[in-house]
């Protein structure tokens, strides 16, 4: 058994989320912990550092725009992520 400290608005929000789905606190809890554990435990470290990793094609262009290409890359590739994992 473990015991948690709530901050004002965590605790109201609970209280409300209680009310509203009929569910007891504590069961609210356990569900999001669980899967708050569930979502870091599962996660390798190559799929989280994957955003940072892999071989940049930058269009042909030389030595100096490289950095800017990358940027620009790095940026494409989160857009295109965050495109996919939008509820």
């Amino acid at each position: 058994m473990r015991s948690v400290r709530l901050d004002a608005d965590t605790e109201r929000l609970l209280a409300e989320a209680s009310r509203t789905s009929g569910l007891h606190a504590s069961e609210i809890i356990r569900t999001g912990t669980r899967e708050k554990c569930d979502e870091i435990l599962k996660t390798s470290l190559k799929d989280r550092l994957s955003y940072f990793i892999g071989a940049v094609a930058v269009d042909g262009t030389d030595a100096r725009n490289s950095g800017r290409e990358f940027s620009k890359s790095l940026l494409r590739s989160h857009d295109r992520k965050r495109r996919r994992n939008k509820p």
